[in-house]
């Protein structure tokens, strides 16, 4: 069991945390990473410095992603891109997925570039084993 902290430690630990946690804005588990300790003891030893947690406030709370930017303005494109989700498309909490033939190699490559200008991210080709591109 780990010795209880002094009044000095407890304050260089509390302006620690605090800093990374509050200032910096990282998650429990990018702390814990930092340090080598589990995500269990960072998120204690915030309870111990009465630092209050709020996870929504974490950009990958909840699988949030950073690298994805939905468009605020309404597009020709963007219009497209709901016509083609509703014929080829689904979604899960975590991607879009637009499912297509292996004869529509063009048109394959018209909706990713598509994609990736609306959303200004990555998106990726996969193809089945018998598929082709």
């Amino acid at each position: 069991m780990p010795k209880k902290w002094t009044e000095e430690e407890k304050a260089i630990n509390y302006k620690l945390l605090y800093y990374l946690y509050k200032t910096k804005n990282k998650t429990i588990r990018e702390i814990g990473v930092e340090f080598g300790i589990s995500e269990k003891t960072v998120f204690k030893r915030l309870k111990t410095l009465n630092i209050k947690t709020n996870k929504n406030q974490k950009s990958s709370y909840c699988n949030k992603r950073k690298d994805f930017i939905f468009p605020k303005k309404r597009s020709k494109e963007l219009a497209e891109f709901f016509g083609i989700m509703l014929r080829n498309g689904s979604l899960s909490p975590n991607q879009i997925m637009v499912t297509l033939g292996s004869k529509e190699n063009e048109y394959v490559l018209y909706v990713q570039k598509s994609l990736e200008n609306i959303f200004k991210t990555y998106a990726n080709i996969s193809i089945r084993k018998k598929g082709l591109l």
